[in-house]
């Protein structure tokens, strides 16, 4: 099963530990998507955000 990222309109990536947005993408733990929905709907209101694919997104920084 794939996991997820939550990522803002400037391409900046959620840390779930640290609870604040990060530019480094080796910063960031995948999310089940459950999970990673409930995130994305606290965060909603402050940031535009989207959930993407973990493995598309690693796949962007592994070129």
């Amino acid at each position: 099963m794939d996991k997820y990222v939550i990522v803002s309109d400037d391409e900046k990536y959620w840390n779930k530990k640290k609870k604040e947005w990060v530019n480094n993408f080796s910063q960031v733990t995948p999310l089940e998507f459950e999970e990673a929905q409930n995130i994305a709907e606290d965060l909603e209101s402050d940031y535009a955000i989207s959930i993407k694919s973990f493995s598309k997104e690693l796949m962007k920084y592994s070129k």
